[in-house]
């Protein structure tokens, strides 16, 4: 029998292929992984340090998820990290069970590109004895220096946490990041499908469970996890615009 080899093109000339054919645009959001998080009970000076676990590059997106009970306010400068980047508000909500939820969000710029050990601070003013729970997750492929597409925030009692997008995306390449807090013991937490978790922070019955969704196309979406036990919960999610400044030559714009 002769001996059939299968020819295999590397990435890049399928890439310069898709786009002599009219292939659309490769722009994808990935997702590159979380760097670290934890829960801290704030002392007097009011700041939670995250230590990084893992390094970022240039370029790609750090968001701190957060949430934090509600005696403590964010300061003049909310978060500051290690290696001097700039930081923007992606959104802020405050449940009816007390913790205000937020997500800060910063592009990694030139020679600011973190490593293991590096550390993200997080201030907080009449912080003293609240609890901060928050992780940071790495992603590439989002826009600066602000993302946000939607964005929206919902409080309940129920084993069935609901928060939806405030109308429809603008555009089909987008991630949406949700987090769930709680101050009582929720059972145990699903994520289901399409949803991805993220990293968990508990001090219990302090939790707070953030999670994705990569959105196929443009349209409304809704995070709907489930607890084992009927619970105050708040909830908050955002929609993150993917960067579509790459032509479909697989060429990226300027």
């Amino acid at each position: 029998m002769p001996n059939v080899r299968r020819a295999v093109l590397s990435p890049l000339l399928l890439l310069l292929l898709a786009g002599f054919l009219g292939g659309s645009p490769l722009a994808a959001i990935n997702y590159l992984g979380d760097r670290g998080g934890n829960c801290f009970t704030l002392t007097a000076g009011g700041t939670h340090i995250l230590t990084m676990t893992n390094g970022t590059t240039v370029g790609s997106t750090l968001l701190v998820i957060g949430m934090v009970s509600g005696g403590a306010a964010a300061t003049g400068t909310p978060v500051q990290d290690s290696r001097a980047n700039s930081w923007v508000l992606a959104h802020t909500y405050t449940s009816t069970n007390g913790e205000r939820l937020f997500i800060y969000e910063s592009q990694i710029a030139p020679g600011k590109n973190h490593f293991a050990g590096d550390t993200v601070t997080l201030s907080f003013s009449g912080g003293t004895g609240q609890k901060s729970c928050a992780i940071l997750s790495n992603w590439s492929g989002l826009v600066a220096p602000s993302s946000v597409d939607r964005m929206n925030g919902a409080s309940g009692n129920s084993a069935a946490p609901t928060v939806a997008t405030n109308g429809s995306t603008t555009q089909s390449n987008e991630v949406l990041i949700a987090s769930f807090g709680f101050v009582a013991p929720t059972g145990g937490f699903t994520y289901a499908f399409p949803f991805n978790p993220l990293t968990g922070v508990c001090d219990a019955p302090h939790c707070m469970f953030p999670g994705y969704y990569l959105l196929p196309a443009a349209g409304s979406y809704a995070a709907t996890p489930t607890t084992v036990n009927v619970t105050n919960w708040g909830g908050l999610l955002v929609t993150l615009k993917g960067d579509n400044t790459i032509f479909s030559d697989g060429f990226a714009n300027g």
